[in-house]
């Protein structure tokens, strides 16, 4: 990057270099400095000693700004952005002061000269104030002068982007950075090609003259464009502002924010381009040509305004309009939202709010464009991709919410929160299409189905409390086993750790737990009777394709049973159970729910003690048992679903055998398999979307109704009335494995 200096334009200021035969390469970059002397004095410089300095901080935070630019754009950006002296004057005729502007003998022959107050000797031009410069040429668009070049840097402006397009074959190659906005008021003779990936976006009010090429990414026009004809070979054309006419032989034309064209709009697309280029068009939005339309292309239809809502019934929207005609077709139509069908597009007169055509004179009568489009049923469109177990659901309760906002639409009381649920859900289902360069090529995606799916979908919350139950069950069942086998006053408590793996269609859940039990039992001669306490933490981490759901519970119960013998080592165990849960849900948008509830367990076990030989016991029972969770009657809010309940009931079966086999006195082997079965489980959530009062129901996710176990430990006396155990426990069933390492102590007193 090459930048000349010049000095500013001080009269007190004689010795600074003019730019001269450098002209075009330079600006000034003045700068005052103030220090105090030895003696106190306030000393003053002006010089353009560190001009170097100020144009090079200025590169750096323009390249900050715009990360793409090249060393030629970075030029072309400073250079652009400098100040006119004129300018200058019109904005502070006195410019700090400054009366007169001297000019250095070796540079010019003087038309007056004299000497200033401090007898040095100056050369000034006459009748001459200090803002006027010799205007050596100009640069498409820009005076450049003899004295300063393009004018006075001006750090501000050239951190806003460009100030014009003053050069041939400007290229703006936004390839690597989203989103780059220019808010200056761009001039110039010339104009540019927008090339790249990539957003940019222009503000001002320009009146740059060139042609405006684009040729990739996204090109967006908010002010007032003047007289520069745009030309669309590639990419994207948008915007809120006005522009002069738009030639178009690829890429696409957007009213997303209903751009106006003050002259003609001609789509000049190929058969060979026609599937993949013309105009998009966003339901309720219309582009105004005021010269002449050009059909061509393809009609995408992206998606609706905040407006309204496209309905299962269909609706009709006036998209595009020219105001001297619209001649040609569309070669094809089609929505790249799958949520959307199109019935008709057709070309009208332009009619007033009664119907009647505005304008009768058939060499200029004014036509829209009139899409006729409908939504299609959710749950139908996204049945044919592999989906989570909740999936549907979502999908199908999507159906029920969007169906009772068309009845609220057509009635009128449709509010702004419906709407912008309604816009959520249309945008969802934009980012499930798989895309193609084609756009009649539409398939769904099964990775952004799922995920936009799971991003409306509560089951996190019903899960969650599943899992817990789940915990409260095993528990329960080890309760059961242990007040049969009390021979006198025990005291124990246990500590394990488990990781619980949950195996779904297209989605990933890890769980872990940790347990912590004490309790207390004793023989009461012939009825054994014990109480339990329990605290577990449990939380559970469910992800579908990076959209992720977290909860952390806390269950805390307390158990009290009896078990009686039968006779024949025959015994019956039973127990009543209460919990109260309380967890904190994280959803995947960042916002915090509070979990919390109470369940009630209750069950019994039958089992028999053999004694097969005096080291080996085999101990065969079977279970039953029912839980029930009940929520709380406090109303969670996600910012996306309003949880209103959530119930989960179970019933359980069971049967298995232990072993015992007596190593050594103090050493003592065991193990266990076990089956179960949920012979009934009920696991839902009663909720509606926010902002939204359609009553919804989901199923929790389906965690296998049957599960086996195995179990195998060790127990170790270290003094006579004490014992260690350590054990290792396996479970599995159809969706689920699950590991648990446990380590308790009794006493018995």
């Amino acid at each position: 990057m090459v930048i000349l200096l010049s000095h500013p334009p001080r009269e007190d200021f004689a010795e600074a270099n003019l730019c001269g035969r450098t002209a075009e390469w330079c600006l000034a970059a003045p700068s005052t400095s103030t220090n105090y002397k030895n003696n106190g004095q306030v000393s003053t410089y002006q010089g353009t000693s560190p001009a170097t300095a100020r144009v090079t901080g200025t590169a750096v935070l323009v390249q900050a700004a715009y990360p793409w630019m090249k060393n030629y754009n970075l030029v072309q950006t400073i250079l652009g952005t400098a100040k006119d002296f004129e300018d200058i004057a019109r904005e502070s005729p006195t410019y700090k002061g400054i009366e007169k502007y001297r000019y250095k003998l070796r540079d010019r022959d003087p038309l007056l000269s004299g000497r200033d107050k401090m007898g040095d000797y100056y050369l000034l031009p006459e009748d001459m104030p200090w803002e006027k410069r010799e205007v050596i040429k100009n640069h498409h668009g820009k005076n450049i002068t003899r004295e300063s070049g393009w004018g006075l840097l001006d750090t501000e402006a050239a951190t806003k982007g460009y100030g014009g397009f003053y050069w041939d074959d400007v290229s703006l190659d936004t390839q690597g950075t989203e989103l780059s906005v220019f808010s200056n008021d761009l001039k110039g003779d010339k104009g540019f090609t927008k090339k790249g990936e990539g957003r940019l976006v222009f503000t001002g009010n320009n009146s740059y003259k060139g042609d405006s090429i684009l040729e990739g990414g996204s090109l967006e026009i908010n002010g007032q464009n003047g007289p520069s004809a745009f030309k669309v070979n590639a990419g994207e054309l948008t915007g809120y502002g006005s522009l002069a006419s738009i030639t178009q032989t690829g890429g696409y034309v957007n009213n997303e924010g209903n751009l106006t064209v003050n002259g003609d709009y001609t789509m000049n697309i190929s058969d060979a381009n026609k599937d993949k280029a013309g105009f998009k068009a966003k339901f309720g939005n219309m582009m105004t040509v005021n010269g002449k339309v050009t059909l061509g292309g393809t009609l995408d239809l992206t998606g609706e305004t905040k407006e309204g809502i496209i309905t299962k019934e269909g609706n009709v929207s006036t998209v595009l309009r020219g105001k001297k005609g619209i001649d040609g077709t569309f070669a094809n139509h089609v929505s790249s939202n799958p949520l959307f069908g199109i019935t008709k597009v057709e070309v009208s007169p332009e009619v007033d709010e009664m119907g009647i055509v505005i304008n009768n004179n058939p060499d200029a009568q004014s036509k829209d464009v009139l899409v006729h489009a409908y939504r299609k049923q959710a749950g139908g469109l996204v049945s044919s991709v592999p989906l989570t177990q909740s999936g549907q659901s979502v999908a199908d309760n999507l159906d029920k919410v969007l169906s009772k906002l068309d009845d609220k639409q057509a009635g009128g009381t449709l509010n702004s929160q419906e709407k912008a649920f309604a816009e959520r859900v249309f945008e969802a289902f934009a980012g499930m299409n798989a895309g193609s360069a084609n756009t009649l090529a539409q398939t769904l995606s099964t990775t952004a189905t799922n995920a936009e799916l799971y991003k409306l979908d509560p089951t996190i919350y019903v899960n969650s409390t599943v899992n817990a139950i789940e915990q409260s069950v095993d528990s329960s069942n080890t309760f059961a086993q242990r007040l049969s086998t009390l021979k006198q006053g025990s005291f124990w408590a246990e500590a394990a750790y488990e990781e619980y793996d949950l195996d779904q269609r297209q989605a990933i859940s890890n769980r872990k737990g940790t347990h912590q039990s004490v309790g207390i039992g004793t023989d009461l001669g012939g009825i054994k009777v014990g109480a339990q306490f329990d605290s577990s933490q449990l939380d559970v981490n469910q992800s579908v394709y990076g959209v992720t759901n977290k909860a952390d519970t806390k269950l805390m119960s307390v158990s009290v049973g009896a078990s009686k013998s039968l006779g024949n080592d025959n015994y019956l165990s039973g127990f009543v159970k209460g919990s109260v849960l309380d967890g904190k849900a994280t959803y995947h948008n960042g916002n915090k729910t509070d979990l919390q509830g109470k369940a009630l367990g209750v069950g019994l076990q039958l089992g028999k003690h053999n004694q097969v030989t005096p080291k080996l016991s085999v101990n065969p029972f079977v279970s039953a048992n029912y839980h029930h969770y009940d929520h709380d009657d406090k109303v969670m809010n996600d910012g996306i679903n309003t949880i209103h309940d959530i119930d989960v009931k179970q019933l359980q079966l069971g049967l298995g055998v232990n072993a015992n086999y007596q190593v050594t006195p103090n050493l003592e082997l065991y193990g266990g398999l076990s089956f179960y079965e949920a012979v009934k489980r009920d696991a839902t959530i009663n909720t509606n979307y926010t902002g939204t009062d359609t009553a919804l129901s989901f199923n929790g996710w389906d965690i296998g109704k049957d599960k086996y176990k195995a179990t195998l430990g060790l127990n170790h006396r270290i003094t006579p009335n004490n014992t260690l155990s350590l054990s290792y426990d396996y479970a599995g069933s159809e969706h689920t494995d699950s590991s648990q390492v446990k380590l308790g102590l009794v006493s018995r007193f």
